[in-house]
């Protein structure tokens, strides 16, 4: 764009002392009309502008080596040939060719679309990307483009998975139809969200309204692009399907997250049930399944392909077109020796039990990097490694409480982070817990110094809402002082506010902006930064269960040291891992520590190292082996399965799939026949017990909460006020204080409360003691409250407040959990009405329960102002604040109004509040 927009120099530039000179510059200046003819071809897709840059291109050659064999030269003797011109001609002739072949705008129109609008699109896609590398052309030439036609991609991180969706979605759009864009973290969602609405300007996209149950409903209308998680759209799909009919393209980007991972609860199973519910719900879609980690995409695809009864491409091609350096901190191995040996005799003659500061002091050695000289570590052949310095000096490691030599990592990743950041290096930093990347930013800081960079407008606005919800600058993790960031380094984890993490971005984004950020696993989930350094500061994790550290699966790994380098930006990346052991090396002897062979077994892998399973297998199979039990997954998914078709579900399963193709019949047979009779058994006995199963199955609840809560709703009179029913509802769980446990997600209470909560024997004290507190909590949430004062709730003292992690972590992990189960009552009396044939009229205190909990709403009203001014994205404490500025104008309510009522009385309210001010 700026080649053609750029005004063309005025041919007197053409100019010199002597004929050589002008004849030079002639040249030169026909090379550029050549040039900008050639990006006109590339924006526009016009072949004559192609034809007439090669055309121009080939004049200058000739033109540039019109000398004759006598040195008479067509400008006479003193001037022959023209080399400069030449050359350049040459090369611009080359490219032009590769080009005019990849361009974008050069894409055929796929079957059935208007040849005219396919062409504006990519004329739109064009002025971010003119043309396409050579993993695109060939899916486009498979057909990936055609609407019939689903894709498992597989290409390495940084090939251009993004080009290939946005091109799909382009095709889908341009057929009225509707793309459900799937991401597997809040935050991923809403960079994918910012990213698309740069790309389709022209069309609708949003975003999922996190964790409210229903938060779309048969009268609203799907936008042309929504971005969700696959658990909402799992919800969604099962409250209202109807809003999906119109949907022709499902993506699933980072589709790996199918695979199950203990520790992650039922992220992968919901995934799966999505999946296939969203394939029985819309048939006619096409699926398109994203990930750099998977490995048997061809596989994946046959799934696809089966279920669907259409063709789905398996594009697994390796290529990427960045190269990454991939290396190992090293220290030498004499120094390794004299240092444990040193420890071992500072052991013997010690006086305190841990090594003391004074022996730490010593543990001093110069860190190296032992980089291989290929993309991955495929060998442990000498010549295929370098061995380069990383610091000038000498740096601490550390030493454990059983006097062991340890890599002190944040230390030492903070002193490589800081060299590369003076050297005008972008560096990433990942660490396993928030506690060390802060620690890392506050040593990076102290290394590099204070900076001044001052924040943009938007900055400015999610700093100060950021602040507004904290309760204070001191409390947020970036250090920003009279609207300057000054510090070299951001923090990026999974506990920022939602504004504060869009400003952390944006700053690590900008070319101007910080130069390091330290960050914890969920920037690895597929979110993109401008990262030429990726240090991997700990490749491992404390496991619980084992007592003990672990290596980090291969997949986790690969995945962080994806963010080195990108198409577009970085054309190169480092990764540099510091080992969870000190690596000694010996030079000489051509050995190295035990624990890098652990490490090469990952790097030695492409990117393609996971080969994704079903969840559903191992469910599968434990309610054949064993039906009398019932497991509260188990009885989930199979609920899940019927809901949809439970002998459908099973065969199109990627586990009914990879039976088939071993010939295993039988395996599907007793699988079904197991999973049939385990549902036989858990058939409702009534109408009313029916309702309370199809529920419990919609979202996920075990379903003696949802009998025990359609039980007592039946006796309650019908509050008016959202205070009335958030009251009845702690009430009703303090007074069922049994089903606790299932009630919430025992992770998600242990996280909060930590060794106060986890120490108690019995499901009944857990509640007696945590539900004091979520009743506080909440109470202070939906009145406006600063964090801050949900901190000093939770106990801590007014003088450590510091980052309020525990406010954080009540408001980021718990409150969605809550209002997800605030809105179950209204789901429960809609259903109930439903099966009897009735229309439930409930008043909006009670549907909008939900959704007042989730955003810290204290009426209905409020949530109705959210509701109107939501163009302006006002945060909790904002609708607060114009809320009590605009209650004196607010007609007073009438009796039984409904929720449009509310929302016209704000409006009403809104108007004479602009007339008085």
């Amino acid at each position: 764009m700026e080649i053609t927009s750029a005004t063309l120099p005025s041919k007197d530039v053409v100019t010199g002392d002597t004929a050589a000179e002008v004849a030079a510059l002639a040249l030169y200046y026909k090379i550029l009309i050549g040039v900008r003819a050639l990006a006109n071809q590339l924006l526009r897709g016009d072949g004559d502008e192609a034809s007439q840059a090669s055309e121009v291109f080939r004049s200058v050659l000739r033109l540039s080596s019109a000398a004759r064999p006598d040195g008479e030269g067509w400008l006479g003797g003193e001037v022959g040939s023209f080399p400069g011109p030449h050359h350049l001609a040459s090369l611009l002739l080359a490219v032009s060719g590769d080009l005019s072949g990849s361009a974008v705008t050069g894409v055929e129109p796929p079957s059935g679309l208007d040849g005219n609008k396919w062409v504006n699109a990519m004329r739109r896609v064009a002025r971010k990307r003119p043309y396409l590398w050579r993993n695109h052309r060939e899916a486009i030439a498979e057909g990936y483009l055609e609407a019939e036609n689903s894709a498992a991609v597989s290409f390495p991180t940084g090939a251009g998975k993004s080009t290939l969706s946005e091109l799909k979605i382009y095709a889908t759009l341009l057929r009225e139809k509707k793309v459900v864009f799937l991401a597997p973290t809040n935050a991923l969602v809403g960079q994918t969200t910012i990213a698309l609405r740069k790309t389709f300007r022209r069309a609708k996209v949003e975003q999922e309204r996190f964790d409210e149950i229903g938060f779309l409903s048969e009268e609203d209308n799907l936008p042309e692009i929504f971005v969700m998680t696959p658990e909402s759209c799992l919800a969604q799909m099962s409250i209202e399907p109807t809003v999906f009919a119109e949907v022709g393209l499902l993506i699933f980007d980072e589709c790996h997250l199918l695979h199950p991972e203990e520790g992650r609860g039922r992220r992968a199973l919901d995934a799966m049930l999505c999946l296939l519910n969203f394939a029985g719900l819309v048939p006619s879609a096409s699926f398109l399944l994203l990930s750099a980690m998977m490995k048997n995409t061809d596989e994946i695809a046959g799934w696809i392909q089966e279920m669907t009864g259409r063709t789905c491409l398996s594009l697994s091609l390796p290529w990427k077109p960045t190269r990454q350096l991939r290396g190992s901190v090293v220290y030498a191995q004499s120094d390794v020796d004299k240092l444990s040996d040193g420890l071992l005799k500072a052991a013997r003659t010690r006086k305190t039990k841990a090594p003391s500061t004074s022996d730490k002091e010593k543990l001093r050695s110069v860190p190296m990097g032992l980089f291989s000289l290929k993309q991955t570590w495929a060998t442990r052949n000498i010549e295929d490694y370098t061995l380069l310095g990383l610091l000038d000096g000498a740096i601490n490691l550390a030493a454990s409480k059983w006097w062991k030599l340890t890599p002190n990592s944040g230390l030492v990743s903070s002193e490589i982070a800081s060299a590369a950041a003076a050297a005008g290096v972008r560096t990433l930093v990942f660490f396993q817990t928030i506690q060390n990347a802060v620690s890392a930013k506050n040593k990076i800081t102290g290394r590099l110094g204070a900076v001044q960079i001052k924040l943009t407008e938007d900055e400015q606005g999610w700093w100060a809402t950021s602040e507004l919800e904290i309760g204070g600058a001191d409390h947020l993790f970036l250090d920003v002082r009279e609207g300057n960031l000054v510090s070299p380094c951001v923090v990026h984890h999974g506990l920022l506010l939602p504004e504060e993490r869009q400003l952390c971005e944006s700053l690590y984004q900008r070319t101007n902006g910080a130069t390091i950020m330290a960050a914890t696993s969920t920037v690895s989930q597929g979110m993109n930064f401008p990262s030429e350094l990726v240090i991997i500061a700990e490749d491992s994790r404390f496991d619980q269960a084992k007592d003990r550290r672990e290596v980090l699966q291969a997949q986790e790994l690969l995945n962080a040291a994806g963010r080195a380098g990108r198409a577009g930006q970085n054309a190169n990346g480092i990764v540099l891992v510091i080992p969870g052991k000190v690596v000694g090396i010996d030079v000489k002897d051509a050995t190295i520590g035990a624990h890098w062979t652990k490490l090469q077994k990952v790097f030695g892998q492409s990117d393609q190292c996971l080969e994704i399973d079903d969840p559903l297998t191992a469910i599968l199979d434990r309610v054949h082996a064993a039906m009398d039990e019932k497991g509260e997954v188990d009885r989930y998914a199979i609920a899940r399965l019927a809901s949809v078709g439970l002998e459908s579900a099973v065969k199109k399963s990627l586990s009914g799939f990879r039976a088939r193709k071993r010939g295993d019949q039988d395996w599907i047979e007793t699988r079904l026949a197991a999973a049939i009779a385990f549902q036989q058994k858990e058939k409702p006995e009534s109408d009313d017990d029916l309702v309370d199963h199809q529920v419990a199955s919609t979202l996920g609840i075990a379903l003696p909460v949802m009998e025990r809560l359609s039980r007592d709703l039946d006796e309650v009179t019908d509050y008016e006020t959202v205070t009335g029913w958030r009251k009845w509802f702690f009430n009703w769980m303090e007074a069922n204080g049994d089903l606790f446990a299932q009630i919430f997600r025992p992770e998600t209470i242990d996280d909060l409360f930590g060794k106060d909560v986890t120490s108690l024997e019995t499901v009944e004290e857990r509640c007696a003691f945590a539900l004091p507190y979520l009743k506080k909590l909440t109470r202070l949430w939906v009145r406006g409250h600063p964090m801050t004062d949900l901190e000093e709730a939770l106990g801590t003292p007014a003088d450590k407040l510091k980052a309020c992690l525990g406010a954080r972590k009540f408001v980021l992990r718990v409150v969605p959990e809550l209002g997800y189960l605030f809105g179950v009552p209204a789901l429960l009396k809609q259903r109930q009405s439903a099966a009897e044939g009735k229309e439930a009229a409930l008043g909006p205190a009670l549907t909008k329960l939900g959704a007042c909990v989730r955003y810290g709403y204290q009426t209905y009203e409020h949530a109705a102002l959210g509701f109107y001014l939501r163009g302006s994205k006002l945060s909790r404490r904002q609708v607060h604040d114009r809320f009590a500025a605009l209650k004196p104008h607010l007609p007073p309510a009438k009796k039984g109004e409904s929720w449009d009522d509310a929302v016209n009385r704000i409006e009403a309210g809104v108007l004479l509040d602009k007339l008085n001010s």
